[in-house]
């Protein structure tokens, strides 16, 4: 009998290993059968033939890569080795920002800090400072509490390895800004910061003193941007949005865009006119050397996403090629870890919008905003024209039948972003040939 027992241990095994085979087999299957696909909404989809439009639908146990290309969508998918949380170079308010992989923070309100992490290699985790004492005067007492128009890290930009920060100032300062070129020392934390070794190098310099006028609506620094290898001074200047770019080297300025009628929400006197919030989303294309900002406007309300979209095209000097008034109706602006419009591309004369909007409140009933039903569209714009509306369909969704049943607590929502798939990271580039 115990001989008998001994040769029935391999079958057995053998048995064991076909079924584990069989189930791994139809897991590692079933990660490609989610649903990607594209719904025509309004107009022709060859009007995105000519773009790539690339992204993550992800949550802390797999990716899925998918690329549209010629109008058609293909996926692939990674499934991790162990659980993980994902994380994306878009500015989120609260957090530091990310350029090409390392975490950038600045603190100050006179004389700044900017610190940065890298942390790219897990072995080694990279850590740097650099100061910056710009000539600028606050006008108010700090015990009022100091003001900037976005916080610190918008006047952040990075082209290759070189920073640049510019003050994102509202028009409670005077004096002169401008763009530096930071330099970091990377021993700042072991030993006291040698703030003259490391002085940032003055690119070039701005007047702030128009805000000493009355009668004026003064200049409020909105941001730095980079874009194909040169800077753009974003502001606001007199019932104006104003678009600088300038040589990243020489400082020499290459020209302007103006964009008449831009007034700062809680400015001016008529509280009914538009206005737009100074935070704003950049999305810069560097190959085609277009920048394109998009403002969202105090005229949005649930349901009815509003937004001012620029593009100002930097090949030749500086020039505003679209301004669109977007008026979005598809749901609302996901607010929770940067959702919300995901990317826009000004390409061959087209404004490529990708973007992701939940369901308003009234249309469902999950009573927990931040695992609404998220709806993801595709629109193009060619002279301020809706010429195409696309939508991506996945089962993205199916991931909210865990908070159908969930009543609101005054505790809120226990979100586990890996528990609740999200789509991230979405690109738009021209198609090469």
């Amino acid at each position: 009998m115990h001989h008998l027992k001994r040769h029935l241990v391999i079958p057995v095994f053998l048995i064991a290993v076909l079924i584990v085979g069989t189930i791994f087999y139809k897991v590692y299957a079933w990660k490609d059968n989610g649903t990607f696909k594209i719904k025509d909404l309004v107009g022709e989809r060859s009007a995105i033939e000519d773009v790539i439009i690339s992204g993550d639908l992800l949550d802390g146990y797999h990716r899925v890569r998918f690329k549209i290309e010629g109008g058609l969508v293909r996926t692939d998918t990674e499934v991790y080795s162990v659980p993980m949380l994902w994380s994306t170079d878009r500015y989120i308010y609260g957090a530091p920002k990310r350029m090409n992989g390392i975490d950038y923070e600045v603190r100050g309100y006179i004389d700044f800090d900017i610190i940065y992490r890298d942390s790219r290699n897990p072995k080694r985790s990279v850590t740097g400072l650099a100061h910056l004492k710009p000539e600028i005067v606050y006008t108010k007492s700090s015990q009022e509490g100091v003001t900037f128009t976005n916080p610190l890290e918008y006047g952040l930009a990075k082209i290759g390895e070189n920073v640049y920060y510019s003050v994102p100032t509202t028009t409670d300062y005077t004096g002169m800004n401008g763009i530096y070129e930071l330099k970091f020392d990377e021993r700042a934390y072991q030993y006291m910061p040698e703030y003259e070794k490391h002085a940032p190098r003055l690119v070039t310099s701005y007047s702030l003193d128009r805000n000493k006028e009355s009668g004026s609506a003064g200049i409020e620094v909105l941001g730095l941007e980079a874009v194909g290898g040169k800077l753009a001074l974003i502001t606001a200047e007199d019932n104006k949005l104003v678009v600088r770019g300038y040589d990243s080297s020489s400082g020499l300025m290459l020209g302007e865009a103006v964009i008449e009628n831009f007034i700062v929400a809680g400015r001016g006197d008529n509280k009914e006119a538009e206005a737009h919030y100074e935070s704003y989303d950049a999305y810069a294309d560097h190959i085609g050397n277009v920048l394109t900002l998009s403002f969202r406007s105090n005229l949005s309300r649930p349901g009815q996403l509003k937004r001012t979209i620029v593009s100002v095209d930097f090949s030749r000097s500086v020039e505003a090629v679209q301004i669109l008034k977007g008026d979005f109706r598809d749901g609302d602006e996901h607010r929770y870890f940067g959702y919300g419009i995901q990317y826009m591309s000004y390409v061959n004369g087209k404004l490529v919008v990708a973007m992701t909007l939940s369901e308003p409140e009234e249309s469902n009933s999950i009573p927990h905003e931040i695992v609404r039903p998220k709806r993801f569209f595709i629109y193009v714009f060619q002279a301020s024209e809706l010429m195409y509306k696309g939508e991506l369909v996945t089962d993205l969704n199916d991931d909210t039948i865990r908070a159908v049943n969930v009543p609101p607590t005054y505790s809120g929502f226990a979100y586990d972003p890996a528990q609740y798939r999200n789509f991230a990271d979405v690109t738009i580039e021209r198609k090469t040939r």
